[in-house]
């Protein structure tokens, strides 16, 4: 059937229109996959795109609803949807094809592969026009959960039997409740039908659990020793840490031992005296990277995290002790096997470690950063600043480097100063990582980042796209970091280390290009890129004046008559200003006082004689000399400008 329209609803390609056509009935759903365990890490990860594609697939089905919210635990990814609607909503979709004044067998060919719809001519078109009729929610709700089961994605995946899809961990049990009905329909993407029921913790309390609706599936969990919200369960084991005592606060562990247990019971452990000599960042490194406990450094105790409440409690956190004892014997004995050592012969060490087949050695690093620096103290941290990667505390526990340096450091007694540098001769280690504390170990810190960089970049390494295996775009915002805050010179570093490395004649232009676009990233202002011809320093340090000036009152009045004048200049010849106006005068005096523009004083000055100028000449009018002498002195204008902050389309 063909007829016209003067909708103008029709778009270029393909619309839908979601009207309602009658008010529906308004209730509550909510699922839960219920599966073995998701590893702590991505969890948080998984609950956040199980609500962004929750919400897409209900408004790809046309299913309105009030609000989506998810949880995660361990064990079960939930998702649940407020003021869901109990039937979809109507659609029609309009799919343009061709010209109606197309040919015959190419517009047979369009219906046909829109068999069943109606066809509507309009604006020259012909569209097909296919009608999508409401349907109960319930009825859609399968296609849903198909949906989330292949569109869901993890980091790793696995298959198991019976299953057609992958998942982070096989899926055991799936329930599904719209109002008070639970839903029972089969699944064969993982070969189960849903459940009628959900269980409690599967130790503590696996009963059958028949919720009544959302909140009281929440409240049913509780009671059954699960609890279904991560920030809940996070905040219940810092309750729990902090009634013991004031505990070593880490967000990071806390954040995991939050996936790890579906009802988190703190226990209390004692740590043997005989390791109590040992450094607090050894101890509390040692449990938190192996045992995922908590430490207490005014107490010889530690926290840790069970899953369960064991009629014994003892037996447990003896054991928890057993393991505990295991490994930090093992720390012991590097720990006291290094300290034997001085950090001479670990520096000497490292002639056989590889820092990179382009750069050599460690020890070729240290040399490097030694010659560079100036300062007696300055060597010393150069020299030993690598030496701790030989010792067999830092190969155990990669976490301490730098700090196992600083500790043996103090030991054989070297400065305070020197210690410092070279526990923090790597930091900052990112964009939100602490910077440098001293003075010294930023100077070591900025050195040993440019040295890997010109290193690297300048023997021909790439990085592109999301592969920077050696973290290279992480030192260049290191770097960035440390000029902002101790304004070191980095063209100049960059060419006294270069003398010492075996690179091409353009690694310094390579380095350079490389920071700067890496800076585009950090600082994330469009503003920035109007500075990317000035050397490094100036652009990091002159943009804050930038962002400052162009958002003040001053600058925006500045930018509409700096745009006035780039509108008037057009090709011309070079010639001498006539000065026929006092205005004209006026603007080629501040012209020849200012060879250059110094801050943002300058152009903010330079705002009234372009006004003025502009408001009482006529800048294109009069003879050709006079015209190309105006437009010579306002190009001379416009490149002052640029030479400050590049052109006018950057602002």
């Amino acid at each position: 059937m063909m007829s016209t329209s003067p909708d103008p609803y029709f778009s270029s390609r393909m619309s839908m229109d979601h009207r309602p056509k009658h008010v529906h009935k308004m209730a509550q759903f909510f699922f839960e996959i219920y599966q073995e365990e998701i590893p702590a890490r991505m969890q948080m990860g998984a609950a956040t795109q199980l609500k962004e594609l929750l919400e897409k697939i209900l408004t790809d089905l046309t299913i309105s609803y009030g609000s989506v919210k998810t949880m995660v635990t361990p064990l079960r990814l939930i998702g649940f949807v407020d003021d869901i609607s109990d039937v979809s909503q109507e659609s029609i979709a309009r799919i343009r094809g061709p010209k109606e004044t197309a040919d015959q067998t190419i517009i047979e060919k369009f219906k046909n592969c829109h068999a069943g719809a109606t066809f509507i001519g309009f604006d020259g078109h012909i569209y097909a026009e296919k009608i999508t009729p409401p349907t109960r929610t319930m009825q859609l709700i399968p296609l849903l959960v198909d949906q989330i089961l292949t569109k869901l994605s993890w980091p790793k995946s696995m298959r198991w039997p019976g299953s057609a899809i992958e998942w982070i961990r096989p899926i055991r049990r799936i329930y599904c409740q719209f109002d008070t009905q639970p839903l029972i329909f089969d699944l064969p993407l993982v070969a189960l039908t849903t459940s009628d029921h959900v269980l409690g913790h599967r130790f503590m309390s696996p009963e059958k659990l028949q919720p009544v609706h959302f909140e009281n599936y929440l409240e049913l969990l509780e009671q059954n020793n699960v609890m279904a919200d991560h920030q809940k369960r996070k905040q219940y084991i810092h309750e729990q840490l902090t009634g013991l005592g004031d505990y070593q606060i880490d967000d990071a562990l806390l954040e995991e031992n939050a996936g790890l247990a579906e009802w988190p019971i703190v226990y209390r452990g004692a740590i043997d005296q005989q390791f109590l000599t040992l450094p607090t960042e050894v101890l509390s490194t040692t449990m938190k990277v192996h045992q995922r406990y908590f430490t207490y450094p005014s107490k010889p105790i530690f926290g840790v995290v069970a899953n369960a409440t064991p009629e014994d409690g003892s037996a447990m956190v003896a054991g928890y002790e057993r393991v505990l004892r295991a490994r930090l014997s093992d720390a012991q004995f590097f720990y006291q096997q290094d300290a034997a050592k001085k950090l001479e012969d670990f520096a000497q060490q490292l002639t056989t470690i590889v820092f990179h087949k382009n750069m050599g050695t460690l020890a070729d690093k240290t040399a490097r950063l030694e010659a560079f620096m100036s300062t007696p103290d300055g060597k010393t941290a150069a020299r030993f600043c690598k030496a701790d990667l030989a010792t067999s505390m830092v190969y155990e526990f990669p976490e301490l480097q730098g700090i196992m340096g600083r500790i043996y450091g103090e030991q054989q007694g070297l400065s305070a100063d020197v210690c410092t540098a070279v526990e923090q001769h790597h930091w900052p280690l990112g964009a939100e990582h602490p910077l440098p504390t001293t003075l010294l170990a930023a100077q070591l810190s900025f050195a040993d980042k440019l040295d890997t960089l010109l290193g690297l970049l300048g023997t021909g390494v790439k990085v592109s796209g999301s592969k920077d295996p050696l973290g290279l775009r992480r030192l260049a915002i290191g770097v960035i970091r440390l000029i902002q805050a101790f304004d070191f010179d980095c063209e100049t570093v960059c060419t006294q280390l270069q003398i010492n490395l075996s690179i091409t004649d353009d690694a310094l232009k390579i380095v350079n290009i490389f920071i700067k676009d890496r800076a585009a990233v950090y600082f994330n202002d469009p503003l920035i890129r109007g500075l990317m011809h000035l050397p490094i320093n100036t652009m990091i340090h002159r943009l804050p004046e930038v962002q400052s000036f162009v958002s003040s009152k001053a600058g925006i009045e500045f930018l509409a008559q700096y745009k006035r004048l780039c509108g008037l200049i057009k090709p011309h010849e070079k010639a001498t200003p006539t000065l026929q106006h006092p205005f004209e005068i006026t603007l080629n005096d501040w012209n020849t006082r200012h060879k250059e523009l110094k801050d943002m004083k300058n152009l903010q000055e330079l705002t009234i004689p372009m006004r003025d100028y502009f408001d009482q000449v006529k800048v294109l009018e009069g003879d050709p000399a006079t015209v190309n002498g105006r437009l010579t002195l306002l190009s001379t204008l416009k490149e002052k400008v640029e030479e400050f902050y590049g052109t006018s389309a950057h602002f």
